[in-house]
């Protein structure tokens, strides 16, 4: 297929358990100020080991909606190919990825009643995500066919090195900049070099009031200034689109269903935005997909384990 999407990002094995109480019960405040922390949660649950990764997850995702479009590029360990990567090449995601001879990244999350997380992240084999370029195993005519590309948290140092390399080839295709929970690490030129050579930038609420106080940077600025389509997502509330002239609200997608998990539903937005601009939708469209693959997700006990096709998502947007 011609016309395909480039996902740039983390893979990783999440351990995930529920506990009790919930943080904020636990989390020992005088006068409203956090003390010594010292506490200790009983696990509700099992602890489960799932596939995840952001840009493992924001594949999948893709991979229901579009087969044979979607190719990942990450740095793994040897435990990779034969367990998660053969479950997402069986998806038809095209496998760029680099081995190293050490463990696949670790992710382990601690999830209380209110679906409010804590995350310890083991890099292993993806702390070498900055030492490669794209080109190292993705040719240039793939690169060449790739008419979306995102470039998911890596390190400020790494994400910049791949969104150049895929600018330097690529000069027509779409970027879209995914700083996410690494944005506390830009400093103020790395986070303007990536902005300059992107379409779009995605955040959530958290992440768009980090940026705004750490670069100096108003919704007006990031759109004006650099030319970006601002893509602010708010979970069940929905997503916001900000362009230099337009404001749109995107209504969320309830679910019906039990909430199960949390994890991996910002990923699942992504990877549902991202094949329906690949089918040719508008953003505004991309986003509704987007909502809807993110509450299958947050329906299921782990980011990798929800299902639709791309005409039962058509379905459910058109009747929005």
């Amino acid at each position: 297929m011609a016309n395909k999407t480039l996902v740039v990002g983390s893979i990783a094995f999440d351990l995930i358990f529920g506990i009790e109480p919930t943080f904020k019960k636990e989390i020992p405040l005088v006068e409203g100020k956090i003390q010594n922390v010292n506490m200790t949660f009983v696990a509700s649950s099992e602890a489960r080991t799932v596939f995840g990764g952001t840009g493992s997850n924001i594949a999948y995702s893709h991979a229901l909606l579009t087969r044979n479009n979607v190719v990942l590029f990450s740095a793994v360990g040897e435990d990779f190919k034969a367990t998660l990567g053969k479950k997402l090449e069986n998806m038809g995601v095209i496998d760029r990825t680099v081995v190293y001879p050490t463990d696949t990244a670790r992710s382990y999350q601690i999830s209380d009643s209110n679906f409010e997380q804590m995350i310890i992240w083991q890099p292993n084999a993806y702390s070498h995500i900055g030492d490669v370029d794209l080109n190292q195993t993705i040719d240039n005519k793939m690169l060449l066919e790739c008419i979306i590309a995102i470039f998911s948290p890596g390190t400020p140092k790494s994400t910049l090195r791949h969104i150049q390399n895929f600018r330097n080839l690529n000069k027509e295709g779409l970027v879209v900049f995914d700083p996410g929970q690494m944005v506390n690490h830009y400093d103020n030129q790395s986070f303007e070099k990536c902005c300059k050579l992107a379409n779009i930038i995605i955040l959530n609420e958290i992440e768009l009031l980090k940026v705004k106080s750490a670069f100096n940077l108003t919704e007006k600025s990031i759109t004006n200034d650099y030319m970006l389509k601002l893509i602010v997502t708010k979970g069940e509330a929905g997503s916001i689109i900000i362009t230099k002239d337009d404001h749109i609200e995107i209504r969320p997608h309830l679910t019906e269903g039990e909430i199960k998990e949390s994890t991996g539903a910002g990923d699942a937005f992504r990877g549902g935005l991202l094949a329906a601009l690949s089918h040719g939708k508008d953003l505004e469209y991309a986003c509704i997909i987007g909502s809807i693959l993110g509450s299958l997700s947050v329906q299921e006990s782990g980011p990798q384990e929800h299902f639709i096709t791309w005409e039962e998502a058509v379905e459910i947007a058109d009747s929005i």
